[in-house]
């Protein structure tokens, strides 16, 4: 979970957008921001629990 670079998800869909000339629709940037959130949620907690151990 720790490799996951959410920084790498935003440069690929500027990419997309700049050389492909691909359109951004509204879930596919939903869905990039919940799982950014997820992954930043879950390392919270983790390192919350691993304080209190």
């Amino acid at each position: 979970m720790t490799a996951f670079r959410p920084l790498a998800t935003i440069i690929s869909a500027i990419m997309r957008i700049l050389i492909l000339g691909d359109a951004l629709h509204l879930g596919g940037i939903l869905g990039a921001i919940l799982i950014v959130i997820g992954l930043y949620a879950t390392l919270w907690r983790k390192r919350e629990r691993e304080r209190y151990n």
